[in-house]
């Protein structure tokens, strides 16, 4: 039989015990990230790709998507194929891209950043704006999610 001491406790357990914790506290701590990142207002496409393993005497808690990380960091985003990036600026183009509307055309003023804009009759509406970057300020999920819960986690541990 194998034991593991804790180092805050000085407590020997055995290692089912230590995966058992190690597993409510995986299953509390990704339940609370996924609360987090469903405040931001997203699609839930982030809460629902939050994962978390017991590898050893470790919990790792980890979201699969591709803005992640910079959901929880925050940061600067550039165009990686594209000359600029479309940022949607009216409600009919928020959670679209510039493809799923044929008729854009840009429009650009000396100065201003270029804007992508429908024709509607005598009106133009404007959809987008194309920007060389954006920063994104954080929108932390997982950080929180353990920190916030520091007490709760100390006692599934020791308890």
């Amino acid at each position: 039989m194998r034991l593991t001491m804790t180092e805050d406790t000085n407590q020997f357990l055995e290692p089912r015990v230590v995966k058992d914790k190690l597993t409510v506290i995986g299953s509390f701590i990704s339940s609370e990230a996924k609360k987090n990142a469903m405040r931001s207002g997203g699609s839930g496409q982030l809460a629902n790709s939050i994962t978390y393993k017991v590898q050893g005497n470790k919990v790792k808690i980890s979201a699969n998507t591709i803005y992640a990380l910079i959901q929880e960091l925050g940061g600067e985003i550039r165009p990686r194929k594209a000359k600029a990036l479309a940022a949607p600026i009216d409600r009919e183009s928020k959670g679209k891209l510039p493809a799923d509307f044929p008729d854009l055309f840009p429009i650009y003023e000396k100065g201003k950043a270029p804007l992508l804009v429908v024709k509607n009759g005598d009106e133009i509406k404007p959809l987008f704006i194309l920007l060389k970057s954006v920063t994104m300020r954080a929108h932390p999920y997982l950080r929180p999610a353990l920190y916030n819960n520091r007490n709760a986690i100390m006692a599934l541990l020791n308890g």
